[in-house]
């Protein structure tokens, strides 16, 4: 299973070869740092490898958002590889077995049952609200409750705090790991020309550029 991050990076390294191409335009794609660019292409590169996707419906929730005028043109060429966990009784429950145990130790609100405790991000120190915690861990547990998931791809460290109290399913924290340390999840990429252009480069071969992405 992949996080939202993963498809937000992935999407960003597309439109910005896209821009370069001089096939994006009026899409703006921060330059970004050497890092983050890196972070976007190892994103790319883990959807094109993989044959088969698992996300959790809150994943694609987040990542409808940040669509500008929900076009989904890009998404469209992948989600036919995906595969939707559902999210039913007993995924919530797990999910709310996740926050208990992760917060456990802290300070609760008897009346929001908010955690008291501040929680602050560690790359952008933005303070993270007790919704976003929910989306964690309903997403974690998506993974943890699908039997067909033995693997949690990630960027976010929220997520990351949940892996410690699973036990079917593993979290792999994606800003500590390079594609090398990945490889035993991959497969042979199995890119198709039916729409828009392929991109290459030295790396490998990347998805499909649509259409909508060159307007």
């Amino acid at each position: 299973m992949i996080d939202t991050n993963v498809l937000v990076y992935a999407h960003r390294a597309v439109a910005r070869d896209a821009s370069t191409d001089g096939d994006g335009a009026g899409i703006r794609v921060p330059t970004g740092t050497d890092e983050e660019r890196a972070r976007d292409q190892m994103s790319l590169e883990i959807l094109t490898a993989l044959s088969s996707i698992a996300v959790s419906p809150v994943s694609t929730l987040e990542f409808c958002r940040t669509m500008r005028n929900m076009d989904l043109g890009w998404y469209s060429t992948i989600a036919p590889r995906f595969h939707t966990v559902a999210i039913t009784g007993p995924v919530a429950i797990k999910a709310a077995e996740l926050l208990h145990k992760r917060n456990v130790s802290e300070s609760v609100c008897p009346r929001c049952l908010s955690s008291r405790n501040e929680h602050e991000c560690k790359k952008c120190e933005r303070m993270l609200s007790s919704h976003q915690r929910i989306s964690d861990a309903m997403i974690a547990a998506c993974a943890e409750c699908d039997s067909a998931v033995g693997h949690l791809l990630t960027y976010d460290t929220g997520i990351v705090a949940f892996g410690a109290y699973m036990k079917q399913c593993k979290v792999y924290d994606l800003n500590a790991l390079k594609l090398a340390d990945l490889g035993f999840l991959m497969s042979a990429p199995k890119p198709s020309k039916r729409r828009g252009k392929l991109l290459r480069r030295e790396e490998g071969q990347y998805p499909l550029i649509p259409q909508e992405l060159k307007r």
